[in-house]
């Protein structure tokens, strides 16, 4: 047995089942999560205080947030995923007072943790987004992340028009 595999193993087993059964936050992929790759994403689950019928809502905001939070923090490399994931997300999303209640909310909480700075009320959302997709901030390592693991490979230059359309409409100003 590799030892990368009794690592990634412990880590699953161990670590991250402990941060979730304190956060009281189980993770709801858990079973298609496995120690032999090198990438997993683990879907944390909780509970909203506003009642959304779409689990994907949540996550939705939270990968728009976590580009900017990103970006302000000059981290590109393995993090422009998100772009993939928000444009396959987007046609799927109802843009309603729901989102817009959820999007406060998510906000809200993120603004409390160290690490989301694009939650605080100073910073401009929809200006970071437009900002990151000016200067090309995720290109290379969307380039070469979404090749790596998307079958269905989509443009850089398709996401990013999409996260412009997204910044216009002002979904994401405080």
């Amino acid at each position: 047995m590799k030892q990368g595999f009794i690592v990634r193993k412990k880590l699953k087993n161990v670590v991250l089942k402990g941060i979730s059964e304190e956060l009281g936050m189980p993770v709801a992929n858990w079973e298609e999560t496995q120690s032999d790759r090198d990438y997993n994403a683990y879907l944390f689950s909780y509970e909203s205080v506003l009642d959304f019928q779409d689990d994907r809502l949540p996550q939705y905001v939270k990968l728009e947030t976590a580009l900017c939070d990103y970006y302000l923090q000059g981290r590109s490399k393995r993090c422009s995923r998100h772009l993939y994931d928000i444009y396959k997300l987007t046609p799927l999303i109802s843009f309603d007072e729901k989102l817009a209640a959820l999007i406060r909310e998510v906000r809200k909480h993120r603004s409390r943790i160290q690490v989301c700075p694009s939650a605080q009320d100073t910073i401009d959302v929809p200006a970071v987004i437009l900002e990151f997709c000016d200067n090309s901030f995720y290109r290379e390592d969307y380039q070469t992340v979404t090749s790596y693991f998307a079958a269905d490979i989509v443009s850089y230059e398709k996401v990013i028009g999409q996260m412009r359309m997204l910044a216009d409409a002002g979904w994401f100003v405080g």
